[in-house]
């Protein structure tokens, strides 16, 4: 059975510099060839391989490559996903920061990888508001992955199927790190159901589950930078809709201490 490691979203930190500076863009990333490549060298079969994901932070040069990468935070056994990460770091490009039309040295980048098998995709709970999903009232009995109940029924006795979804721009673990660690919750879960506009908006946002006022905090901060909604299948999602978004409080806490201590140790 084939493994597949993924390279999510991500974005970079730039330091600050007088004048025009542009952030890095990404020019290209792992081929199916390459992943194939370094999973072989990583692991000897399938059972030995864990299905997870770890978070990298990379120093971006003048060149729009990645260097002195180092694994931050990896879930759940610490080791594999790593080392096929910081394997895979060499095969990224970018279009490097520039200032005043001149590439620049300089800035970090956080770079999510997602190792997946046949049939699964590990949830990328690393990110606020993730895994997410589009809700749609079940009728009959149609099998499905995910079923939860309607959150908008008024009775509460329909179900609804879940289908996975991601987002076209949506802010990086790092940028979110001191919403977190200021929500100070670090165990549990929270969803948030909202209803997406036809505007790409979330809006009348509901918090079920472990929800302090600081963890809510957290979560409508959150909310707010999240567009462009996309079915993880394929496709555009439809609008008006019904979305669900969960917090993973104990692996949004780790991840953000991970960072937040890495940031503090850089010179």
């Amino acid at each position: 059975m084939a493994i597949v490691l993924t390279a999510t979203a991500a974005s970079a930190q730039t330091p600050p510099a007088e004048g025009a500076v542009t952030r890095p863009e990404w020019v290209r990333k792992p081929s199916e060839q390459d992943i194939a490549d370094v999973v072989d060298r990583t692991v000897n079969s399938y059972d030995r391989i864990p299905v997870g994901w770890a978070v990298m932070k990379c120093h971006v040069t003048a060149a729009g490559e990645l260097d002195a990468c180092r694994v931050i935070v990896e879930a759940p056994d610490p080791g594999k996903i790593g080392k096929a990460a910081l394997q895979l770091s060499s095969f990224f490009r970018l279009k490097p920061a520039m200032k005043d039309g001149q590439p620049i040295d300089g800035g970090e980048i956080v770079v999510p990888i997602v190792v997946r098998a046949p049939g699964f995709t590990p949830r990328p709970t690393y990110a606020p508001g993730r895994p997410s999903f589009v809700l749609s009232p079940l009728i009959g009995q149609k099998q499905v992955s995910i079923r939860m109940p309607c959150p908008f029924d008024p009775d509460k006795a329909a179900v609804c199927e879940a289908r996975d979804i991601s987002w076209t721009d949506a802010p990086d673990p790092f940028e979110t790190a001191p919403l977190i660690l200021a929500a100070q919750q670090e165990t549990g879960s929270s969803t948030a159901f909202c209803q997406l506009t036809a505007a790409g908006l979330l809006e009348k946002c509901r918090m079920e589950g472990k929800t302090s006022p600081a963890a809510v905090n957290a979560m409508n901060q959150t909310l707010a930078q999240l567009k462009g909604p996309t079915l993880a299948s394929g496709g555009p999602l439809a609008t008006p809709a019904v979305v669900a978004l969960v917090f993973d409080w104990k692996a949004l806490t780790k991840t953000a201490r991970a960072l937040v201590a890495d940031d503090k140790r850089a010179p």
